[in-house]
């Protein structure tokens, strides 16, 4: 199924962006497609960092990345899941009481 307009644009425009767009839109797709884009145009896969909301959306990026790029070990987490992982390892600078 090929992207529209919108879409081609978010893949292909750099810098740091937010998709936002309605249910089965293609969100997942576009921000899969844009990680691969990244990489095949030099950006290491430790220098991205997707944020979703929910698990099945980390999901099916970080398995299509894997089908398509295996082995890239690339940053795919949730909001929720990313900020309890900092947290974790940044207790005692984060200030909250242990």
């Amino acid at each position: 199924m090929p992207l529209n307009p919108s879409q081609e644009t978010a893949i292909k425009t750099c810098g740091l962006q937010l998709v936002l767009a309605g249910p089965g839109s293609g969100k997942t797709r576009v921000i899969t497609e844009k990680i691969l884009h990244l990489i095949d145009n030099g950006t290491p896969p430790k220098q991205i960092l997707a944020l979703t909301f929910s698990e099945k959306a980390a999901a099916g990026m970080s398995e299509r990345i894997e089908q398509q790029r295996p082995n890239l070990n690339g940053e795919i987490h949730t909001f929720h899941s990313f900020c309890n992982q900092m947290l974790k390892e940044n207790v005692l600078a984060s200030g909250i009481p242990v």
